[in-house]
C-alpha cells in the first residue's frame, strides 16, 4: 500500500519536461536531494533545478526548491508557441529564461568531493554546460570496487553500506546505503563510484556485499574526504 505525499514533501510541479532525474547527494550533508536536468537563468548566472533534502519531519522526507522562484517558467507568450514546437524551444534558448536536457548526469569530474553537472544541449546556439558544484565543505566518502573471478571488474550491483565507526554489521548503526551502478537518469551512464555526502561524520565502517552471493568484504575505521578503492 502507497501513500502519495509529493505535495507534503514540499516536491513543487515542474511545468515542462524534465527527461533525467537522479537522488544524489549534492550538498554532503548526508541527506539525498533529487535533481531534474532543468537549469534557470537569473542575472546571468546558472541554476540547476535541485530538490534540496531538508530532513524528516514527521516521517516525511521534506524538500526545498530555491530555483523555482527565479523568472518564470513558460508564460502564455511562450506558450502561444507551443503549437509549433521549433520555434517555442528556441524562444527560450534565444531569452535564456530556462532550458532543459534530455541528459544531464553528474559525477565529480575534477575530484574534489562534490557533485558536478553536465547538461549536453540540444541545440546548436547554445552550448553544452559542464556546471561546477561549489556548494560548502561537508565530509564526503567515494567507493569504487576493484573486483576479479565471478564479479565483474567494477563491482557493478555490489551495496554499500556505511556505517557509524565501530558498528560495522549493525543495522541501527547504518548511516547509509548505496549500490554501484553505472546508468541512471535518462540515456546518461555514471563512473562506477558510490559517492556519499556524510555530513559532520568523519570516520565511518563501510560493508561491502558483492553481486550473486559472491561475499561481504569489510573496512574499519575509514577515514571520509577521499576516493577509496576497495580491491576484491
Amino acid at each position: 500500500m502507497f501513500k502519495e505525499i509529493t505535495t507534503e514533501a514540499g516536491l513543487q510541479p515542474i511545468p515542462m519536461k524534465a527527461p533525467h532525474v537522479e537522488i544524489r547527494d549534492f550538498d554532503n550533508d548526508g541527506l539525498p536531494d533529487i535533481y531534474t536536468s532543468v537549469v534557470k537563468f537569473n542575472s546571468g548566472n546558472v541554476y540547476p533545478l535541485i530538490y534540496k533534502n531538508m530532513g524528516l519531519t514527521d516521517g516525511i522526507p521534506r524538500f526545498s526548491q530555491n530555483a523555482l522562484l527565479m523568472n518564470d517558467f513558460p508564460d502564455k507568450t511562450d506558450k502561444s508557441y507551443a503549437g509549433n514546437k521549433a520555434p517555442f524551444f528556441e524562444k527560450l534558448v534565444r531569452e535564456k529564461k530556462i532550458i532543459y536536457s534530455a541528459a544531464g548526469p553528474s559525477g565529480d569530474y575534477d575530484n574534489d568531493g562534490r557533485l558536478d553537472i553536465f547538461l549536453p544541449s540540444w541545440w546548436p546556439e547554445l552550448p553544452s554546460m559542464l556546471l561546477h558544484n561549489e556548494t560548502g565543505n561537508s565530509n564526503w566518502l567515494q567507493v569504487s570496487i576493484k573486483a576479479r573471478g565471478k564479479v565483474n571488474s567494477m563491482g557493478i550491483g555490489a551495496v554499500i553500506r556505511l556505517y557509524v565507526a565501530g558498528k560495522a554489521g549493525q543495522r541501527n548503526m547504518m548511516l547509509m546505503s548505496q549500490e554501484i551502478s553505472v546508468g541512471f537518469g535518462y540515456a546518461s551512464g555514471q563512473p562506477a563510484i558510490a559517492h556519499f555526502g556524510l555530513g559532520k561524520n568523519t570516520i565511518v565502517d563501510i560493508e561491502v556485499v558483492l553481486p550473486h552471493g559472491n561475499g561481504t568484504l569489510l573496512r574499519k575505521n575509514v577515514k571520509t574526504n577521499q576516493r577509496l578503492v576497495i580491491i576484491q
